[in-house]
């Protein structure tokens, strides 16, 4: 069971390898997020490797610290750029954690039904969105009644997401194979390891059958991730057009 990380654009990753349990086929979009995007209640923020670029909510533009004279389109243009990221960031982060949850929940149901409300799997699942979570969260900040997108952070997050789904999800199989194997308590060994290879089948199965009815969900994030990087990006590239020189 290889867990593989949902290349998306923007929050991902982070929805990304995110609870890809049997399997997810990783996704490709053809933008990148290459620059820092910061909200504040005062500005939008967004910084580049060489350039940061600060639009006010009246759609006031400085670059590098340097504030630049606009035309009324310039204006008018960067306005409605720092709107759709207020609007559009927000509601992706609230989408994206929303994802998460429904799916813990999802799986969690399914192990109270084939391994009972006291499994120690339950606590294992809970784990293991909460570390999940916290990986999104330092790719999506909330600060100073805002919210930064950070795209120097995502790498990493993404490949220790990876690493976390690998471990977390051999301790979960451990640990569910543990409890059905202590249920076999009657017949002799050959009847015993008959019923739990059937009992570790119907697990299997199950959360299988699961994950594929959260899988669609965790796409259409994805795509809706990319489709939103790439509107950002044409306005801005937009914007940069009409910014005098």
């Amino acid at each position: 069971m290889r867990a593989k990380p949902m290349l998306v654009a923007l929050l991902m990753a982070m929805v990304g390898g995110v609870m890809t349990l049997p399997a997810l086929a990783a996704e490709t979009c053809p933008y990148t997020l290459n620059q820092n995007i910061y909200l504040t209640p005062e500005a939008v923020e967004l910084q580049g490797k060489t350039t940061q670029l600060r639009i006010s909510k009246e759609g006031e533009v400085s670059r590098n610290q340097q504030p630049l004279t606009l035309d009324l389109a310039a204006q008018q243009q960067a306005f409605a750029l720092q709107q759709q990221l207020r609007r559009e960031l927000p509601a992706l982060d609230k989408q994206a954690h929303q994802q998460l949850q429904q799916a813990q929940q999802g799986l969690d149901d399914v192990v109270i039904r084939q391994l009972g409300g006291s499994s120690k799997v339950r606590a294992q699942l809970r784990e293991l969105h909460a570390l999940l979570t916290a990986r999104l969260d330092k790719v999506v900040v909330h600060q100073n009644g805002g919210l930064a997108i950070l795209a120097d952070a995502l790498p990493a997050q993404q490949q220790e997401t990876e690493r976390l789904v690998q471990q977390k999800l051999g301790e979960i199989l451990q640990q569910g194979l543990q409890e059905l194997s202590s249920r076999q308590s009657e017949g002799d060994a050959a009847s015993q390891l008959k019923a739990m290879l059937a009992q570790v089948a119907s697990l299997r199965n199950a959360l299988s059958a699961e994950w594929k009815s959260q899988e669609q969900g965790f796409r259409r994030l994805g795509s809706e991730a990319c489709h939103t990087l790439g509107r950002l990006q044409q306005q801005q590239q937009k914007l940069e057009q009409l910014l005098p020189q």
